[in-house]
């Protein structure tokens, strides 16, 4: 016995190791396969498309989202393609360009990359190992207009199936005619629609069916029969362009009974015509009216001179009248002579004339194109219309009355008025034979309104005398250099009558001009022995009186008078204005 135990602890332990060591190996085996297999998950980067992706002939491997982008975009092999349609045995061919096709490059991108990355980690791993050994074509996101596609595959099924029409209303007199629609191509083509961007998405142009239907037209009822016959009456109205103005034609009002629709409505369901009475409104504002008041008076025009023998200041004179002329305002529009004119440049064909700056005429490009402001607010004035912004010239100006002019200087100085009146007005403006001409068309108003101005010049200040010695004039010699001018302070009044009446009488501006004082050179060279020396006696110095007495200067009235709202008045003139385009 103790033999037999000896053998049976010998043989124990070999026993052990036959049945341990065929468990133990394939275990590890699977640990370590499970592990290369979880780790094409765990390791993958997520910013990363996963390896043998493609879109079409594009290989995405490995790209991140940027990189991938740029790739489709490249390779867009969707510019230039031909999709063929195929329906009821009639092709249609389709380009990219005629819906605008194209490939969404970034949405592609964002699609390859989310391969490989859905669903648990085996799952994962599982997708991620599959692409060891084969490639992954993806189809492109497209990019398209639908609305195009959708109206090429209507006229597409209507080409076979017809084009489907609904009931129609003809109004004629006070009787409306209901005609039944007829059958033909649905107008939902948004199955067909599907059918071509999967095939855009598959790669497969050459043959594409499409499933197009044929449909009725829905059945007409009361209320969709009332909606075909009812509309409100709409007033016509003016449409504005640039300098150009419209009528937009008015509307014709409709209504009819619902009662009386009813047994139209299931004649017409069962393809009978039917009549229906209808009530017709007129609307308040016909286009006949507005035709009849659109430009239909002068509501005033206004004239200055000017000379043709200075041929630069001509010329400026007459581009600043054809860029205001044939403007047009709607009511309430505000008129701004700096847009309208412009930058009064040699770059936009104004010639260098006498021009106001620092109190002093100098030589400018644009010289005269105030005028041109001068004479449109005088317009302005006697049309009635509300002025909104107008300074008057450091010094006074020749072709109108003092307090009637209106400077301009490009981005400092603008003149503006509004159109307070209830319909368009429109500038007419033109030069000709040294005459300026502007006026202000509009419609007449229902009284008879004139406009009258008054200037009356509050003080006046004479020139002074500013004396300069001069070297090269003979001692005693005194030589006028430049005259003078006076300055004055204006205020204008502009009276406002209806039908013969006074309705308002009002001061509108206090215009101030300077003085610019006689400037004399006085000699101060040494004269010679044998010359005499002449001297020009020194005039005695005017000195203006403490108190001046008003004198009113009438102004005469234009060519043809009419209204607007008094101007607000305006500050003095700046004391260091800008170049002004004023002689």
């Amino acid at each position: 016995m103790d033999k037999i135990k000896k053998q049976d602890k010998r043989n124990k332990p070999t026993v052990k190791r036959i049945l341990c060591k065929p468990v133990l190996i394939p275990a590890a085996v699977l640990v370590v396969c499970l592990g290369a297999f979880l780790s094409l998950s765990l390791f993958s980067p997520k910013d990363v498309i996963a390896r043998n992706v493609y879109i079409q002939d594009v290989n995405l491997g490995g790209m991140r989202l940027e990189e991938a982008t740029a790739a489709i975009e490249e390779a867009d092999y969707l510019d230039d393609i031909v999709i063929n349609l195929e329906y009821g045995g009639q092709k249609r061919a389709v380009s990219s360009m005629d819906i605008n096709l194209s490939i969404d490059a970034e949405e592609s991108a964002k699609k390859a990359l989310e391969l490989c990355k859905s669903g648990n980690i085996f799952k994962r791993s599982y997708d991620q190992l599959l692409l060891f050994f084969t490639k992954k074509e993806l189809g492109c996101v497209p990019r398209l207009d639908e609305e195009a596609l959708n109206g090429i595959l209507y006229e597409f099924g209507a080409s076979v199936n017809g084009e489907m029409v609904d009931p129609q209303v003809a109004v004629e007199g006070e009787t409306a005619t209901i005609t039944p629609g007829a059958p033909g191509q649905s107008r939902d083509t948004s199955e067909a629609l599907n059918q071509v961007v999967n095939a855009i998405i598959d790669g497969t142009y050459d043959h594409v069916p499409l499933t197009l239907e044929r449909s009725n037209p829905e059945d007409l009822t009361v209320d969709s029969a009332y909606e075909l016959i009812h509309k409100e009456p709409q007033d016509a109205y003016y449409e504005y362009a640039q300098k150009s103005v419209s009528i937009v034609d008015h509307i014709v009002g409709y209504d009819a009974d619902k009662t009386a629709l009813e047994t139209a409505v299931k004649q017409v369901n069962n393809g009978e015509t039917a009549t229906v009475p209808v009530t017709i409104t007129q609307p308040a504002v016909t286009t006949e009216i507005l035709q009849s008041k659109l430009f239909n008076t002068t509501l005033a025009s206004y004239s200055t001179t000017f000379s043709t023998a200075a041929a630069n200041r001509a010329s400026n004179v007459a581009l600043a009248a054809s860029k205001i002329n044939d403007t047009v305002l709607a009511p309430g529009q505000v008129f701004s002579y700096a847009e309208s004119v412009g930058n009064p440049s040699e770059a936009n064909g104004f010639l260098v004339a006498p021009v106001y700056e620092n109190g002093k005429t100098s030589q400018g490009v644009g010289g005269g194109v105030c005028q041109v402001s001068s004479t449109l607010y005088s317009a302005v004035l006697y049309a009635d219309l509300e002025v909104v912004q107008r300074q008057n010239h450091s010094l006074t100006v020749a072709y109108v009355p003092k307090g009637q002019d209106a400077t301009f200087a490009y981005g400092a100085i603008d003149f503006k008025f509004k159109n307070d009146t209830d319909y368009p007005v429109k500038i007419s403006s033109g030069a000709s034979n040294g005459t300026l001409t502007v006026s202000i068309i509009g419609t007449k108003r229902d009284v008879d309104r004139t406009v009258q101005l008054s200037h009356k010049v509050v003080s006046t200040t004479n020139p002074t005398v500013t004396e300069k010695e001069d070297p090269t004039l003979p001692a005693g010699t005194r030589k006028v250099v430049s005259t003078g001018k006076s300055g004055y302070v204006v205020e204008t009044t502009k009276t406002v009558y209806e039908n013969g009446a006074v309705v308002s009488s009002k001061v509108i501006t206090k215009s101030t001009y300077k003085m610019v004082p006689t400037e004399v050179s006085v000699g101060t060279k040494a004269a010679a022995a044998s010359a005499p020396v002449y001297e020009v006696p020194t005039p005695a110095p005017t000195v203006a009186p403490a108190t001046p007495a008003p004198t009113p200067e009438p102004t005469p009235l234009p060519a043809t008078p009419a209204p607007t709202p008094a101007p607000t008045e305006q500050p003095e003139t700046p004391t260091t204005p800008p170049a002004e385009a004023a002689e």
